[in-house]
Protein backbone atom coordinates (compact mmCIF):
# COMPACT_ATOMS: atom_id res chain seq x y z
CA UNK A 1 0.00 0.00 0.00
CA UNK A 2 0.95 3.34 -0.77
CA UNK A 3 1.55 6.66 1.60
CA UNK A 4 -0.74 8.13 -0.01
CA UNK A 5 -3.25 4.93 1.10
CA UNK A 6 -2.17 5.61 4.66
CA UNK A 7 -2.79 9.65 4.32
CA UNK A 8 -6.24 8.70 2.95
CA UNK A 9 -7.19 6.30 6.19
CA UNK A 10 -5.97 8.52 8.64
CA UNK A 11 -7.42 11.95 7.37
CA UNK A 12 -10.82 9.77 7.47
CA UNK A 13 -12.43 9.24 10.75
CA UNK A 14 -12.91 5.50 10.93
CA UNK A 15 -13.16 3.49 14.11
CA UNK A 16 -10.88 1.19 14.43
CA UNK A 17 -11.26 -2.78 14.77
CA UNK A 18 -9.47 -6.32 14.21
CA UNK A 19 -12.64 -7.70 12.65
CA UNK A 20 -15.52 -6.17 10.52
CA UNK A 21 -17.95 -7.77 13.29
CA UNK A 22 -16.60 -5.77 15.76
CA UNK A 23 -17.86 -2.79 13.78
CA UNK A 24 -21.72 -3.68 13.88
CA UNK A 25 -23.35 -1.98 16.72
CA UNK A 26 -26.94 -1.26 17.75
CA UNK A 27 -29.53 -3.77 16.45
CA UNK A 28 -28.67 -5.92 13.01
CA UNK A 29 -30.65 -5.34 10.04
CA UNK A 30 -31.17 -9.15 9.04
CA UNK A 31 -32.63 -8.30 5.99
CA UNK A 32 -29.64 -6.61 4.74
CA UNK A 33 -26.50 -7.95 3.11
CA UNK A 34 -24.49 -7.11 5.17
CA UNK A 35 -26.64 -8.24 8.30
CA UNK A 36 -27.41 -11.75 6.52
CA UNK A 37 -23.50 -11.28 6.47
CA UNK A 38 -22.99 -10.77 9.66
CA UNK A 39 -25.32 -13.85 10.94
CA UNK A 40 -23.70 -16.75 8.70
CA UNK A 41 -20.48 -15.53 9.67
CA UNK A 42 -21.20 -15.84 13.52
CA UNK A 43 -22.93 -18.89 12.99
CA UNK A 44 -20.73 -21.19 10.84
CA UNK A 45 -19.28 -24.02 12.85
CA UNK A 46 -16.21 -23.22 15.44
CA UNK A 47 -13.96 -26.01 13.56
CA UNK A 48 -14.26 -28.66 11.10
CA UNK A 49 -14.13 -31.58 13.56
CA UNK A 50 -17.21 -31.42 14.89
CA UNK A 51 -17.19 -31.52 18.54
CA UNK A 52 -18.47 -34.85 20.63
CA UNK A 53 -18.78 -33.10 24.13
CA UNK A 54 -16.02 -35.25 25.53
CA UNK A 55 -13.55 -34.00 27.71
CA UNK A 56 -10.61 -34.25 25.95
CA UNK A 57 -12.16 -31.68 23.09
CA UNK A 58 -13.14 -29.02 25.73
CA UNK A 59 -9.84 -27.29 25.89
CA UNK A 60 -9.59 -26.52 21.74
CA UNK A 61 -13.71 -26.35 21.56
CA UNK A 62 -13.68 -23.37 24.34
CA UNK A 63 -10.66 -21.36 22.97
CA UNK A 64 -12.32 -21.46 19.39
CA UNK A 65 -15.63 -20.59 20.31
CA UNK A 66 -13.51 -17.51 22.53
CA UNK A 67 -12.04 -16.49 19.40
CA UNK A 68 -15.15 -16.41 17.33
CA UNK A 69 -17.04 -14.39 20.09
CA UNK A 70 -14.29 -12.11 20.81
CA UNK A 71 -14.57 -11.50 16.50
CA UNK A 72 -18.23 -10.83 16.80
CA UNK A 73 -18.01 -8.34 19.69
CA UNK A 74 -19.23 -10.94 22.55
CA UNK A 75 -16.58 -10.67 24.76
CA UNK A 76 -16.32 -6.76 25.11
CA UNK A 77 -18.20 -4.65 27.55
CA UNK A 78 -21.41 -4.52 27.70
CA UNK A 79 -21.50 -8.18 25.76
CA UNK A 80 -23.30 -11.27 26.77
CA UNK A 81 -20.43 -13.10 27.74
CA UNK A 82 -19.53 -10.49 30.11
CA UNK A 83 -21.86 -11.07 33.43
CA UNK A 84 -21.57 -10.37 37.19
CA UNK A 85 -21.88 -13.48 39.05
CA UNK A 86 -23.02 -11.82 41.96
CA UNK A 87 -25.98 -9.48 41.00
CA UNK A 88 -26.06 -7.17 44.11
CA UNK A 89 -22.36 -6.47 42.48
CA UNK A 90 -23.34 -5.52 38.79
CA UNK A 91 -20.23 -3.72 37.88
CA UNK A 92 -17.99 -7.00 39.20
CA UNK A 93 -18.34 -8.44 35.74
CA UNK A 94 -16.45 -11.87 34.91
CA UNK A 95 -16.22 -13.37 31.06
CA UNK A 96 -18.05 -16.15 30.95
CA UNK A 97 -15.91 -18.32 28.77
CA UNK A 98 -12.83 -17.63 31.21
CA UNK A 99 -14.11 -17.67 34.63
CA UNK A 100 -17.31 -20.05 33.76
CA UNK A 101 -16.69 -21.98 37.33
CA UNK A 102 -18.10 -18.95 39.33
CA UNK A 103 -21.54 -19.39 37.89
CA UNK A 104 -24.05 -20.91 39.30
CA UNK A 105 -26.70 -21.99 36.68
CA UNK A 106 -29.63 -20.51 38.59
CA UNK A 107 -27.39 -17.29 38.16
CA UNK A 108 -27.17 -17.35 34.46
CA UNK A 109 -30.77 -17.89 34.08
CA UNK A 110 -31.61 -14.86 35.80
CA UNK A 111 -29.15 -12.67 34.09
CA UNK A 112 -30.86 -14.71 30.22
CA UNK A 113 -34.34 -13.51 31.29
CA UNK A 114 -33.31 -9.96 31.48
CA UNK A 115 -33.06 -9.35 27.41
CA UNK A 116 -33.76 -12.90 25.80
CA UNK A 117 -37.39 -11.37 25.18
CA UNK A 118 -36.44 -8.04 24.15
CA UNK A 119 -35.53 -6.83 20.63
CA UNK A 120 -32.21 -5.54 21.59
CA UNK A 121 -29.15 -6.51 20.12
CA UNK A 122 -28.19 -9.02 23.39
CA UNK A 123 -31.16 -11.18 22.02
CA UNK A 124 -29.84 -11.39 18.66
CA UNK A 125 -26.16 -12.29 19.79
CA UNK A 126 -27.91 -15.08 21.90
CA UNK A 127 -29.69 -16.15 19.17
CA UNK A 128 -26.22 -16.74 16.97
CA UNK A 129 -24.06 -17.67 19.28
CA UNK A 130 -26.90 -20.99 19.89
CA UNK A 131 -26.74 -21.75 16.34
CA UNK A 132 -23.39 -21.56 16.18
CA UNK A 133 -22.56 -24.05 18.91
CA UNK A 134 -25.36 -26.11 17.73
CA UNK A 135 -23.85 -26.09 14.18
CA UNK A 136 -20.24 -27.11 15.71
CA UNK A 137 -21.61 -30.58 17.37
CA UNK A 138 -21.54 -33.78 16.33
CA UNK A 139 -25.17 -35.84 16.41
CA UNK A 140 -23.18 -37.75 19.60
CA UNK A 141 -22.76 -34.30 21.08
CA UNK A 142 -25.71 -32.83 20.35
CA UNK A 143 -27.57 -36.01 21.84
CA UNK A 144 -26.05 -35.32 25.26
CA UNK A 145 -27.37 -31.66 24.95
CA UNK A 146 -30.69 -32.18 24.31
CA UNK A 147 -31.63 -34.63 27.25
CA UNK A 148 -31.32 -31.20 29.26
CA UNK A 149 -33.51 -28.92 26.68
CA UNK A 150 -35.68 -28.18 29.20
CA UNK A 151 -32.76 -26.69 31.15
CA UNK A 152 -31.57 -24.48 28.26
CA UNK A 153 -35.14 -23.25 27.02
CA UNK A 154 -36.34 -20.26 29.60
CA UNK A 155 -39.05 -17.88 29.56
CA UNK A 156 -42.35 -17.84 28.39
CA UNK A 157 -42.88 -18.61 25.38
CA UNK A 158 -39.83 -20.84 25.73
CA UNK A 159 -36.76 -19.60 23.67
CA UNK A 160 -33.03 -21.16 22.98
CA UNK A 161 -30.54 -19.35 26.13
CA UNK A 162 -27.25 -19.87 24.26
CA UNK A 163 -25.49 -19.44 27.58
CA UNK A 164 -27.94 -21.87 29.51
CA UNK A 165 -26.47 -23.89 26.67
CA UNK A 166 -23.03 -23.52 27.34
CA UNK A 167 -23.23 -23.88 31.28
CA UNK A 168 -24.56 -26.93 30.22
CA UNK A 169 -21.92 -28.23 27.75
CA UNK A 170 -19.53 -27.47 30.52
CA UNK A 171 -21.46 -29.19 33.83
CA UNK A 172 -21.47 -32.31 31.36
CA UNK A 173 -18.30 -32.48 28.90
CA UNK A 174 -15.85 -30.64 31.80
CA UNK A 175 -14.87 -30.47 35.47
CA UNK A 176 -17.56 -27.83 36.61
CA UNK A 177 -19.38 -26.97 39.73
CA UNK A 178 -20.07 -31.14 40.03
CA UNK A 179 -16.24 -31.31 40.52
CA UNK A 180 -14.55 -29.85 43.76
CA UNK A 181 -10.98 -28.08 44.03
CA UNK A 182 -9.41 -30.78 46.20
CA UNK A 183 -10.26 -33.47 43.38
CA UNK A 184 -9.10 -31.46 40.68
CA UNK A 185 -5.33 -30.83 42.84
CA UNK A 186 -5.75 -34.86 43.39
CA UNK A 187 -6.29 -35.25 39.24
CA UNK A 188 -3.28 -33.19 38.85
CA UNK A 189 -1.03 -34.70 41.69
CA UNK A 190 -1.42 -38.12 40.15
CA UNK A 191 -0.84 -37.15 36.37
CA UNK A 192 1.23 -40.33 35.67
CA UNK A 193 -2.08 -42.60 36.17
CA UNK A 194 -3.98 -40.80 33.18
CA UNK A 195 -1.42 -42.25 30.66
CA UNK A 196 -2.91 -45.48 30.29
CA UNK A 197 -6.21 -43.43 29.23
CA UNK A 198 -4.15 -41.55 26.35
CA UNK A 199 -2.36 -44.80 25.26
CA UNK A 200 0.80 -42.32 25.89
CA UNK A 201 -0.49 -39.47 23.35
CA UNK A 202 1.40 -36.32 24.38
CA UNK A 203 -0.87 -34.03 22.58
CA UNK A 204 -4.36 -35.67 24.30
CA UNK A 205 -2.60 -35.66 27.79
CA UNK A 206 -1.48 -32.48 27.43
CA UNK A 207 -4.98 -31.10 26.54
CA UNK A 208 -6.45 -33.07 29.93
CA UNK A 209 -3.61 -30.96 31.91
CA UNK A 210 -4.48 -27.81 30.79
CA UNK A 211 -8.27 -28.28 31.01
CA UNK A 212 -7.57 -29.12 34.89
CA UNK A 213 -5.75 -25.87 35.70
CA UNK A 214 -8.07 -23.79 33.31
CA UNK A 215 -10.52 -25.34 36.03
CA UNK A 216 -8.90 -24.06 38.74
CA UNK A 217 -8.38 -20.87 36.85
CA UNK A 218 -11.94 -20.42 36.54
CA UNK A 219 -12.61 -20.60 40.62
CA UNK A 220 -9.64 -18.09 41.12
CA UNK A 221 -6.97 -20.38 42.06
CA UNK A 222 -3.82 -21.81 40.86
CA UNK A 223 -1.98 -25.19 40.66
CA UNK A 224 0.85 -26.25 42.92
CA UNK A 225 4.20 -27.89 42.34
CA UNK A 226 2.73 -28.26 38.20
CA UNK A 227 6.26 -28.66 36.87
CA UNK A 228 7.22 -31.84 39.22
CA UNK A 229 4.05 -33.22 38.66
CA UNK A 230 4.86 -33.00 34.78
CA UNK A 231 8.07 -34.30 35.11
CA UNK A 232 7.49 -37.55 36.79
CA UNK A 233 4.40 -37.70 34.49
CA UNK A 234 6.56 -37.44 31.23
CA UNK A 235 8.99 -40.47 33.41
CA UNK A 236 6.42 -42.99 33.27
CA UNK A 237 6.15 -42.44 29.29
CA UNK A 238 7.34 -45.75 27.15
CA UNK A 239 9.70 -43.96 24.57
CA UNK A 240 13.13 -44.20 25.98
CA UNK A 241 14.59 -41.56 24.00
CA UNK A 242 11.33 -38.83 24.69
CA UNK A 243 12.46 -39.77 28.89
CA UNK A 244 15.92 -39.05 28.20
CA UNK A 245 14.77 -35.62 26.53
CA UNK A 246 12.94 -34.69 29.24
CA UNK A 247 14.84 -35.79 31.89
CA UNK A 248 17.50 -33.43 30.45
CA UNK A 249 14.83 -30.59 30.48
CA UNK A 250 14.22 -31.24 34.48
CA UNK A 251 18.23 -30.86 34.92
CA UNK A 252 18.68 -27.83 33.22
CA UNK A 253 15.06 -25.96 35.33
CA UNK A 254 16.80 -27.91 38.56
CA UNK A 255 19.91 -26.09 37.94
CA UNK A 256 18.32 -22.84 37.60
CA UNK A 257 16.81 -22.13 34.28
CA UNK A 258 13.39 -20.43 33.82
CA UNK A 259 10.84 -22.42 32.95
CA UNK A 260 7.07 -22.64 33.07
CA UNK A 261 4.53 -25.69 32.76
CA UNK A 262 3.16 -24.53 29.68
CA UNK A 263 6.12 -23.76 28.05
CA UNK A 264 7.40 -27.36 29.10
CA UNK A 265 4.50 -28.75 27.52
CA UNK A 266 4.54 -27.10 24.52
CA UNK A 267 8.43 -28.11 24.48
CA UNK A 268 7.47 -32.00 24.81
CA UNK A 269 4.34 -31.51 22.38
CA UNK A 270 6.81 -30.36 19.72
CA UNK A 271 9.42 -33.50 20.26
CA UNK A 272 6.85 -36.07 20.42
CA UNK A 273 4.79 -34.52 16.87
CA UNK A 274 8.22 -34.32 15.75
CA UNK A 275 9.31 -38.11 16.69
CA UNK A 276 6.02 -39.05 15.23
CA UNK A 277 6.64 -37.62 11.71
CA UNK A 278 9.95 -39.13 11.57
CA UNK A 279 7.88 -42.59 13.07
CA UNK A 280 10.96 -43.23 15.62
CA UNK A 281 8.20 -43.00 18.56
CA UNK A 282 8.48 -46.07 20.41
CA UNK A 283 10.89 -47.23 18.31
CA UNK A 284 13.12 -50.16 19.71
CA UNK A 285 16.47 -48.91 21.33
CA UNK A 286 19.99 -50.78 20.26
CA UNK A 287 19.91 -53.20 23.26
CA UNK A 288 16.69 -53.80 22.85
CA UNK A 289 16.92 -54.31 19.20
CA UNK A 290 19.79 -56.85 19.80
CA UNK A 291 17.48 -58.34 22.59
CA UNK A 292 14.60 -59.07 20.07
CA UNK A 293 17.12 -60.03 17.64
CA UNK A 294 18.32 -62.44 20.69
CA UNK A 295 14.93 -63.73 21.43
CA UNK A 296 13.80 -64.43 17.46
CA UNK A 297 16.86 -66.52 17.31
CA UNK A 298 15.60 -68.05 20.36
CA UNK A 299 12.37 -68.96 19.24
CA UNK A 300 13.84 -70.33 16.11
CA UNK A 301 15.97 -72.84 17.49
CA UNK A 302 13.42 -73.99 20.18
CA UNK A 303 10.77 -74.55 17.44
CA UNK A 304 13.29 -76.15 15.50
CA UNK A 305 14.26 -78.31 18.36
CA UNK A 306 10.61 -78.70 19.18
CA UNK A 307 9.44 -79.72 15.23
CA UNK A 308 12.71 -82.15 15.38
CA UNK A 309 12.13 -83.58 19.03
CA UNK A 310 8.15 -84.07 17.73
CA UNK A 311 9.35 -85.72 14.72
CA UNK A 312 11.43 -88.00 16.87
CA UNK A 313 8.87 -88.73 19.36
CA UNK A 314 6.52 -89.29 15.84
CA UNK A 315 9.39 -91.81 14.72
CA UNK A 316 9.86 -94.00 18.10
CA UNK A 317 5.98 -94.21 18.32
CA UNK A 318 6.02 -95.48 14.85
CA UNK A 319 8.76 -97.64 15.56
CA UNK A 320 7.35 -98.80 18.78
CA UNK A 321 3.82 -99.62 17.37
CA UNK A 322 5.78 -101.56 14.46
CA UNK A 323 7.63 -103.40 17.32
CA UNK A 324 4.94 -104.37 18.90
CA UNK A 325 2.87 -105.38 15.71
CA UNK A 326 6.09 -107.64 14.79
CA UNK A 327 6.23 -109.01 18.28
CA UNK A 328 2.30 -109.92 18.30
CA UNK A 329 2.70 -111.53 14.95
CA UNK A 330 5.40 -113.38 15.85
CA UNK A 331 3.55 -114.55 19.87
CA UNK A 332 1.20 -115.70 17.39
CA UNK A 333 3.16 -117.64 15.08
CA UNK A 334 4.70 -119.10 18.30
CA UNK A 335 1.76 -119.99 19.70
CA UNK A 336 0.12 -122.09 16.50
CA UNK A 337 3.32 -123.83 16.66
CA UNK A 338 3.58 -125.00 20.13
CA UNK A 339 -0.09 -126.13 19.52
CA UNK A 340 0.23 -129.81 19.62
CA UNK A 341 -2.91 -132.22 18.64
CA UNK A 342 -3.01 -134.27 21.61
CA UNK A 343 -3.92 -137.88 20.16
CA UNK A 344 -6.74 -139.26 21.30
CA UNK A 345 -5.65 -142.77 23.75
CA UNK A 346 -7.67 -145.09 21.66
CA UNK A 347 -5.07 -144.54 18.70
CA UNK A 348 -2.52 -146.06 21.21
CA UNK A 349 -4.31 -149.14 21.92
CA UNK A 350 -5.36 -152.15 19.81
CA UNK A 351 -8.41 -152.36 19.79
CA UNK A 352 -10.65 -155.63 19.96
CA UNK A 353 -11.03 -158.26 17.80
CA UNK A 354 -14.39 -157.47 16.63
CA UNK A 355 -13.13 -153.40 15.96
CA UNK A 356 -10.19 -154.39 14.26
CA UNK A 357 -11.74 -153.49 10.67
CA UNK A 358 -13.79 -150.13 12.15
CA UNK A 359 -12.68 -146.92 11.69
CA UNK A 360 -12.34 -144.22 13.59
CA UNK A 361 -13.07 -140.70 12.97
CA UNK A 362 -10.53 -137.97 15.06
CA UNK A 363 -9.64 -134.91 13.69
CA UNK A 364 -11.58 -134.12 10.97
CA UNK A 365 -9.94 -137.46 9.41
CA UNK A 366 -10.85 -141.29 9.31
CA UNK A 367 -8.49 -143.47 11.13
CA UNK A 368 -7.91 -147.13 10.25
CA UNK A 369 -5.93 -149.53 12.23
CA UNK A 370 -3.27 -150.68 10.48
CA UNK A 371 -1.39 -154.33 11.07
CA UNK A 372 -0.75 -157.75 8.81
CA UNK A 373 -3.98 -158.53 10.57
CA UNK A 374 -6.30 -155.88 9.10
CA UNK A 375 -4.36 -156.34 5.34
CA UNK A 376 -1.76 -153.95 6.31
CA UNK A 377 1.70 -153.49 6.60
CA UNK A 378 2.36 -151.09 9.59
CA UNK A 379 3.28 -153.16 13.02
CA UNK A 380 -0.16 -152.25 14.58
CA UNK A 381 -0.68 -148.55 14.74
CA UNK A 382 -3.49 -146.25 13.87
CA UNK A 383 -3.13 -144.18 9.97
CA UNK A 384 -4.70 -142.31 7.66
CA UNK A 385 -4.52 -144.94 4.69
CA UNK A 386 -6.58 -147.98 4.74
CA UNK A 387 -4.74 -151.18 5.16
CA UNK A 388 -4.98 -152.02 2.07
CA UNK A 389 -3.27 -149.05 0.62
CA UNK A 390 -0.59 -149.39 2.86
CA UNK A 391 3.12 -148.89 1.20
CA UNK A 392 5.45 -149.46 4.44
CA UNK A 393 8.10 -151.61 4.84
CA UNK A 394 6.59 -153.12 8.06
CA UNK A 395 9.50 -152.14 10.10
CA UNK A 396 6.94 -150.29 12.48
CA UNK A 397 6.02 -151.83 15.97
CA UNK A 398 2.58 -151.94 16.44
CA UNK A 399 2.13 -154.38 19.69
CA UNK A 400 -1.26 -152.25 21.28
CA UNK A 401 -0.01 -148.96 19.90
CA UNK A 402 3.97 -149.53 21.18
CA UNK A 403 6.23 -147.16 19.37
CA UNK A 404 9.80 -147.15 18.81
CA UNK A 405 11.57 -143.76 20.00
CA UNK A 406 12.06 -140.58 17.88
CA UNK A 407 15.22 -140.76 16.53
CA UNK A 408 14.72 -144.80 15.77
CA UNK A 409 11.25 -144.27 14.01
CA UNK A 410 12.64 -141.05 11.91
CA UNK A 411 15.22 -143.56 10.88
CA UNK A 412 12.78 -146.21 9.90
CA UNK A 413 10.05 -143.98 7.68
CA UNK A 414 11.63 -143.13 4.41
CA UNK A 415 11.32 -139.76 2.39
CA UNK A 416 8.69 -140.66 0.03
CA UNK A 417 6.55 -141.97 3.10
CA UNK A 418 7.28 -139.00 4.54
CA UNK A 419 6.53 -136.94 1.91
CA UNK A 420 3.04 -139.15 1.26
CA UNK A 421 2.21 -138.67 5.21
CA UNK A 422 2.46 -134.96 4.46
CA UNK A 423 -0.39 -134.86 2.00
CA UNK A 424 -2.87 -137.08 3.82
CA UNK A 425 -2.32 -140.24 2.49
CA UNK A 426 -0.02 -142.00 4.65
CA UNK A 427 1.26 -141.33 8.05
CA UNK A 428 -0.21 -138.81 10.58
CA UNK A 429 1.73 -136.90 13.11
CA UNK A 430 1.25 -138.39 16.43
Amino acid sequence: MTDDYYSLSNSTSVPFCCHPGQLTQGVIDFGSKPGWNHWKMTTQKLQDDLYDCKPEGFYQFIKNLKSRANCFGCLSEGGILQVAPNPKKPTEVRCLLEDYGVFSYDRLVEHEKTYISSDTRAAQDNCMLFTCLMNSLSSSGKAKLNIHDNQYLIGDPPIESRICLLKILIRDCHLDSNATSSMIRTKLSNLDEYLTETNNDIIKFNNHVRMLIDSLTTRGETAQDLLTNLFRAYAAYSDSTFVKYVADIQTKWEDGEELTPEKLMERVSNKYKIMKTKEVWNAPSAEQKKLVALEAKISELKKKYEDKKAKLDQNKKREKNKRETNKAKNTETRNQKRTKVQNPAWMFQKPKDADLHKPREWNGSTWHYCSPETGGKCNGVYRIHKPSECRSKGQNQGNGGERKGKNEKSKEVTISEALSELNGNGYESE
